[in-house]
Protein backbone atom coordinates (compact mmCIF):
# COMPACT_ATOMS: atom_id res chain seq x y z
CA UNK A 1 0.00 0.00 0.00
CA UNK A 2 1.26 3.50 -0.73
CA UNK A 3 -0.03 6.73 0.83
CA UNK A 4 1.17 10.32 0.75
CA UNK A 5 1.06 13.04 3.43
CA UNK A 6 2.66 16.46 3.81
CA UNK A 7 4.61 15.45 6.98
CA UNK A 8 5.91 12.00 6.00
CA UNK A 9 5.91 12.21 2.20
CA UNK A 10 5.33 8.84 0.64
CA UNK A 11 4.70 5.91 2.96
CA UNK A 12 5.04 2.41 1.56
CA UNK A 13 3.72 -0.57 3.53
CA UNK A 14 3.76 -4.29 2.87
CA UNK A 15 2.24 -6.95 5.14
CA UNK A 16 2.30 -10.72 4.90
CA UNK A 17 -1.32 -11.84 5.17
CA UNK A 18 -1.04 -15.59 4.54
CA UNK A 19 1.51 -18.36 4.81
CA UNK A 20 4.64 -18.77 6.90
CA UNK A 21 8.40 -18.71 6.41
CA UNK A 22 10.87 -21.16 7.99
CA UNK A 23 13.11 -19.17 10.35
CA UNK A 24 15.68 -21.98 10.57
CA UNK A 25 16.14 -22.22 6.81
CA UNK A 26 16.37 -18.43 6.43
CA UNK A 27 18.96 -18.20 9.24
CA UNK A 28 21.01 -21.02 7.71
CA UNK A 29 20.95 -19.55 4.22
CA UNK A 30 21.54 -15.87 5.05
CA UNK A 31 23.43 -16.05 8.37
CA UNK A 32 25.18 -19.41 8.05
CA UNK A 33 23.59 -20.80 11.23
CA UNK A 34 23.50 -24.59 11.00
CA UNK A 35 21.63 -25.17 14.28
CA UNK A 36 18.87 -22.58 13.85
CA UNK A 37 15.48 -23.42 15.40
CA UNK A 38 12.76 -24.89 13.23
CA UNK A 39 10.19 -22.16 13.86
CA UNK A 40 7.70 -20.79 11.36
CA UNK A 41 7.36 -17.00 11.25
CA UNK A 42 4.38 -15.02 10.01
CA UNK A 43 2.97 -11.52 10.05
CA UNK A 44 5.99 -9.95 8.40
CA UNK A 45 5.57 -6.26 7.81
CA UNK A 46 7.66 -3.42 6.45
CA UNK A 47 6.84 0.29 6.36
CA UNK A 48 9.03 3.08 4.93
CA UNK A 49 8.51 6.85 4.96
CA UNK A 50 10.45 8.72 2.28
CA UNK A 51 10.64 12.21 3.77
CA UNK A 52 11.75 11.26 7.30
CA UNK A 53 13.67 8.11 6.38
CA UNK A 54 11.69 6.25 9.05
CA UNK A 55 11.08 2.54 8.73
CA UNK A 56 9.54 -0.30 10.74
CA UNK A 57 9.83 -4.07 10.54
CA UNK A 58 7.43 -6.45 12.31
CA UNK A 59 7.21 -10.23 12.62
CA UNK A 60 5.80 -12.91 14.93
CA UNK A 61 5.93 -16.64 15.33
CA UNK A 62 3.18 -18.43 13.43
CA UNK A 63 2.47 -20.66 16.44
CA UNK A 64 3.74 -21.12 19.95
CA UNK A 65 6.70 -23.48 20.12
CA UNK A 66 7.92 -25.84 22.82
CA UNK A 67 11.22 -25.57 24.66
CA UNK A 68 11.98 -29.22 25.45
CA UNK A 69 13.97 -28.76 28.67
CA UNK A 70 11.13 -26.72 30.24
CA UNK A 71 8.65 -29.58 29.95
CA UNK A 72 5.61 -30.44 27.86
CA UNK A 73 3.29 -27.81 29.39
CA UNK A 74 5.46 -24.77 28.60
CA UNK A 75 5.33 -22.97 25.24
CA UNK A 76 6.47 -19.63 23.85
CA UNK A 77 5.30 -17.37 21.07
CA UNK A 78 7.13 -14.19 20.11
CA UNK A 79 6.57 -10.92 18.30
CA UNK A 80 9.03 -8.18 17.38
CA UNK A 81 8.83 -4.62 16.10
CA UNK A 82 12.05 -2.85 15.06
CA UNK A 83 11.82 0.83 14.12
CA UNK A 84 13.97 3.73 13.07
CA UNK A 85 12.22 7.04 13.66
CA UNK A 86 13.74 9.68 11.42
CA UNK A 87 13.48 13.43 11.51
CA UNK A 88 14.95 16.07 13.83
CA UNK A 89 15.12 13.74 16.84
CA UNK A 90 16.09 10.55 15.01
CA UNK A 91 16.31 7.40 17.13
CA UNK A 92 15.90 3.65 17.12
CA UNK A 93 13.04 1.97 18.95
CA UNK A 94 11.85 -1.59 19.28
CA UNK A 95 9.78 -3.99 21.30
CA UNK A 96 10.11 -7.74 21.73
CA UNK A 97 7.20 -9.69 23.25
CA UNK A 98 7.39 -13.24 24.56
CA UNK A 99 3.97 -14.87 24.90
CA UNK A 100 4.57 -17.50 27.58
CA UNK A 101 2.15 -20.31 28.38
CA UNK A 102 2.43 -22.78 31.24
CA UNK A 103 -0.73 -24.81 31.70
CA UNK A 104 -3.45 -22.10 31.77
CA UNK A 105 -1.16 -19.25 32.84
CA UNK A 106 -0.30 -16.99 29.89
CA UNK A 107 1.65 -13.81 30.72
CA UNK A 108 3.43 -11.65 28.14
CA UNK A 109 6.97 -10.55 28.99
CA UNK A 110 8.33 -7.65 26.94
CA UNK A 111 11.43 -5.54 26.53
CA UNK A 112 11.11 -2.14 24.88
CA UNK A 113 13.46 0.69 24.07
CA UNK A 114 12.97 4.07 22.48
CA UNK A 115 16.16 6.08 22.11
CA UNK A 116 17.83 6.04 25.55
CA UNK A 117 14.71 4.85 27.40
CA UNK A 118 14.40 1.12 28.12
CA UNK A 119 11.69 -0.72 29.99
CA UNK A 120 10.60 -4.21 30.98
CA UNK A 121 6.91 -5.08 30.85
CA UNK A 122 4.90 -7.99 32.25
CA UNK A 123 1.21 -8.29 31.32
CA UNK A 124 -1.22 -10.91 32.51
CA UNK A 125 -4.97 -10.58 32.22
CA UNK A 126 -5.88 -7.03 33.22
CA UNK A 127 -2.65 -6.40 35.13
CA UNK A 128 0.45 -4.74 33.71
CA UNK A 129 3.76 -3.91 35.38
CA UNK A 130 6.31 -1.64 33.68
CA UNK A 131 9.82 -1.13 35.04
CA UNK A 132 11.66 1.87 33.59
CA UNK A 133 15.43 1.17 33.56
CA UNK A 134 16.34 4.86 33.45
CA UNK A 135 14.23 6.15 36.35
CA UNK A 136 14.23 2.85 38.30
CA UNK A 137 10.46 3.25 38.77
CA UNK A 138 7.99 0.41 38.46
CA UNK A 139 4.39 1.25 37.58
CA UNK A 140 1.57 -1.21 38.07
CA UNK A 141 -1.81 -0.93 36.35
CA UNK A 142 -4.64 -3.05 37.76
CA UNK A 143 -7.74 -3.00 35.56
CA UNK A 144 -7.68 0.77 35.10
CA UNK A 145 -6.16 1.70 38.50
CA UNK A 146 -2.51 2.81 38.30
CA UNK A 147 -0.13 2.64 41.26
CA UNK A 148 3.47 3.90 41.01
CA UNK A 149 6.32 2.95 43.32
CA UNK A 150 9.97 3.83 43.32
CA UNK A 151 12.50 1.06 43.74
CA UNK A 152 15.91 1.80 45.20
CA UNK A 153 18.36 -0.38 43.34
CA UNK A 154 22.06 -0.59 44.00
CA UNK A 155 24.93 -2.93 43.35
CA UNK A 156 28.47 -3.06 44.76
CA UNK A 157 30.40 0.01 43.63
CA UNK A 158 27.25 1.73 42.33
CA UNK A 159 25.11 4.13 44.41
CA UNK A 160 21.39 3.52 44.79
CA UNK A 161 19.02 5.41 42.49
CA UNK A 162 17.17 8.34 44.05
CA UNK A 163 13.55 7.86 45.09
CA UNK A 164 10.93 9.47 42.92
Amino acid sequence: MATRSEEAGWRFEAHQTTGTLPLGKLAERYLGWKEAPDIEIAGLGLAIETTTGSYAFTARTAEDFKIPFLGPHFSVGAAVELRYIGGDEARYASRVDAHLTWRSIAPIASYAFDGDKTSWIISWGGQTAVYDDQTKVATFALSGLTVGISLRCSSPGRPAADSA
